[in-house]
């Protein structure tokens, strides 16, 4: 098992056990929660998913390879920190700017970016 993969696994497993515990104000996740589980599907089909039942349109980099096979186990879990937490695993960083949420390389931090509420 790749480095990449053990990583995702044991993220997505805090998520998932994270997402057991009282939510909190300060926590920082606030979008709603969403359940998802899927074996070996490409990461752009998770991410498009999530973004999907987040009712947000997904961008990606042109040329970004999003082929990578993850497994995902969700469970009440905000989809903010689900895609934080994907994102983080696969050295990437995504953006949400109103109703988008655009994936890309990261020039940085992996993680998730908010813009605010502005209607993009």
């Amino acid at each position: 098992m790749t480095r990449a993969r053990l990583l995702l696994i044991a993220a997505l497993l805090i998520t998932t056990l994270a997402a057991h515990l009282p939510a909190s104000a300060d926590s920082g996740w606030v979008e709603q929660p969403i359940s998802l589980s899927v074996k070996n599907a490409q990461l752009g089909t998770v991410l498009q998913e999530i973004a999907q039942r987040a009712g947000k349109k997904l961008a990606i980099e042109v040329g970004l390879d999003v082929s990578a096979g993850v497994t995902v186990e969700l469970h009440g879990v905000p989809w903010d920190q689900a895609l934080d937490q994907l994102v983080r695993i696969n050295d990437l960083q995504a953006v949400i700017a109103g109703r988008f949420v655009v994936v890309g390389s990261s020039d940085g931090e992996p993680g998730l970016v908010r813009l605010g509420d502005a209607a993009y």
